[in-house]
C-alpha cells in the first residue's frame, strides 16, 4: 500500500481510473471488507468446531480446528508477505512467520528444532481420521482451542497494525519500486500470442486481477472457428510465452452465435462487449443488435440444477454405502463438479458455456462471485500441483482402479458439499425472482 501513492506514479494510462492517493479515506472500504470477510469466515469455521465439541466428537472438533489453524496461518502469511508461502506443512509456515512475528513463538511448545507439539497433534488427528482410528484427549482439545484464540488475536493485531500504517503519512521521496509491475506491455504480449494461433475479429478484456505473484486476464474472443482445441492452444501459448505468473481465462464465440442466442445470453455479452473493454479489433464490424427491452432469463436452469443434484445424490449414496469399496466415487466427483461449475456460471450470469475446461469454468465463477475464491484453499489440499489439470484428465476414459485416499475422499465430500450449497442458494435466488 505504501508504494501505491500518486507521488510514486511513473506512468498512468489516460483511460485508467488513476492511482489511489493512499489515504485512509481511499482505503477504508476495502480494508473493512477484507477484515469483515476474515472474521466472518473464521467465526463460521470456529462455530462448527464448537458444535462438534458439544456433540462430544473429539475427532471432529480437532479436524475442524486443524482447518481453523490453517486459515489463521494462511491469513498471517498474506498480511506479512502479501501471498501464501505454499510450505508443505504448518511447522514450516510458523517457523517462517516467527522471523517477522516473534510473539508467535510463545504460542507453540517445540517438539524438536523444527516441529511444534500442538501442530503435530493436529496432524495426528488427520492421520487417525484417514485410518478410521479413535482420537481421545480432552485436555489437548482445550489447549488447541486456547492456542487458536491467541493465534486469532495475532491476526487481529496485524490488521490493526496495517490500519495504522495506512493512516501514517509516507514521504514523497525514497520509494522503492515493486519487483513485479503489471503494465500494458504484458497485455500486448497476451494479445499477440493469441493472434499467432488464430486471427480473430475482436478481443474484449472484461476483467483483470493483478496480484504480487500472479495476474489473471479475462478475455472474450469474437470470431469464427473458436473451438475448445483452438482456445486451449491459445491458453498454452500465453503460458509458454509469459510464464505461470500470468493466467488467461479465454472464452470465444462467433458474432452470429452471440446474435442468435441473445434471448439467453444478452445480459452477459452486452456488459462485456463495450468499446472501453475492447483491446483488439481487426476491422470495423457490425454491432450486435441488442434486444431492447430485454428480460434476463435462465431457460432450463431447473433442469441443469436437477441434473447436478441427482448426480451429487448418487455420489453421496456411493460414499454412504461404499465404506469398503469407494470405486467410482472419484468418477462421480469429477462429473458432479463439472455440472455444478457449469450450472453455477449459468445461474450467476445467464451464460451457459458449451465446452469449457474446469479451470475456465471455475475462474468464471470467481469472476462472478469472488467470495467463492476461498474454496480454492481446499482444491490445493486435494491436489496441490494442478487441481484443474487433474480433474480434466480424470474426466477422460480410464480403465484403471481409483487411487483416492481416505483423506482425498473426505476433501471431495467437503468440496462438493460447499459448492452444491452455494449452487442451491444461487438457483433458488434466481427462481424466486422470476
Amino acid at each position: 500500500m505504501a508504494y501505491c501513492r500518486k507521488p510514486a506514479v511513473l506512468y498512468s494510462n489516460a483511460d485508467g481510473i488513476g492511482c489511489s492517493d493512499g489515504s485512509w479515506s481511499s482505503c477504508k472500504k476495502k480494508y473493512r471488507q477484507y477484515t469483515e470477510r476474515f472474521h466472518h469466515d473464521h467465526d463460521l469455521l470456529f462455530s462448527e468446531s464448537s458444535r462438534m465439541k458439544n456433540y462430544s466428537s473429539q475427532l471432529g472438533t480437532v479436524l475442524i480446528l486443524n482447518s481453523v489453524y490453517e486459515y489463521d496461518i494462511f491469513q498471517l502469511e498474506l498480511l506479512y508477505f502479501g501471498r501464501n508461502l505454499n510450505f508443505k506443512n504448518l511447522h514450516q509456515s510458523i517457523n517462517r512467520l516467527i522471523l517477522v512475528e516473534p510473539e508467535l513463538a510463545s504460542l507453540f511448545v517445540k517438539k524438536n528444532e523444527t516441529e511444534f507439539f500442538l501442530i503435530s497433534e493436529l496432524e495426528r488427528a488427520v492421520q487417525c481420521a484417514e485410518e478410521d482410528e479413535d482420537y481421545f484427549n480432552d485436555d489437548l482439545v482445550n489447549a488447541l482451542i486456547e492456542c487458536e484464540g491467541k493465534l486469532y488475536h495475532l491476526v487481529s493485531k496485524r490488521f490493526l497494525e496495517l490500519r495504522k500504517a495506512i493512516k501514517t503519512i509516507v514521504p514523497e521521496h525514497g520509494f522503492k519500486l515493486m519487483d513485479y509491475v503489471a503494465n500494458e506491455d504484458e497485455q500486448t504480449k497476451i494479445v499477440s500470442q493469441i493472434l499467432r494461433i488464430k486471427p480473430v475479429e475482436e478481443i474484449y478484456l472484461f476483467d483483470k486481477i493483478i496480484g504480487s505473484v500472479q495476474s489473471i486476464y479475462y478475455l472474450l474472443l469474437v470470431g469464427e472457428g473458436l473451438g475448445s482445441v483452438v482456445l486451449s492452444s491459445m491458453q498454452q501459448s500465453v503460458t509458454a510465452k509469459l510464464g505461470e505468473n500470468v493466467e488467461v481465462v479465454i472464452i470465444g464465440h462467433s458474432r452470429i452465435w452471440i446474435q442468435k442466442n441473445l434471448f439467453q445470453h444478452q445480459a452477459f455479452f452486452k456488459e462485456i462487449m463495450q468499446p472501453k473493454n475492447r483491446v483488439h479489433q481487426f476491422a470495423v464490424y457490425p454491432q450486435i443488435h441488442w434486444e431492447d427491452p430485454h428480460v434476463k432469463c435462465y431457460p432450463d436452469l431447473e433442469y441443469y440444477f436437477r441434473s447436478a443434484k441427482v448426480l451429487y445424490e448418487s455420489y453421496l449414496a456411493l460414499r454412504k454405502n461404499g465404506k469398503k469399496n469407494s470405486e467410482g466415487a472419484e468418477l462421480l466427483f469429477n462429473h458432479t463438479l463439472m455440472r455444478v461449475f457449469r450450472t453455477l456460471v449459468f445461474s450467476k450470469s445467464s451464460y451457459l458455456p458449451n465446452y469449457a475446461t474446469p479451470f475456465i469454468l471455475w475462474k468464471l465463477i470467481v469472476h462472478l462471485e469472488p467470495e467463492l475464491e476461498k474454496v480454492e484453499f481446499m482444491f490445493g489440499k486435494y491436489n496441490e500441483k494442478n487441481f484443474f489439470g487433474f480433474i480434466k484428465h480424470r474426466l477422460q476414459f480410464s480403465h484403471d482402479f481409483a487411487r483416492a485416499s481416505k483423506k482425498d475422499l473426505k476433501l471431495m465430500d467437503e468440496i462438493l458439499g460447499l459448492l452444491v450449497d452455494s449452487l442451491t442458494q444461487s438457483v433458488n435466488k434466481v427462481l424466486s425472482a422470476s
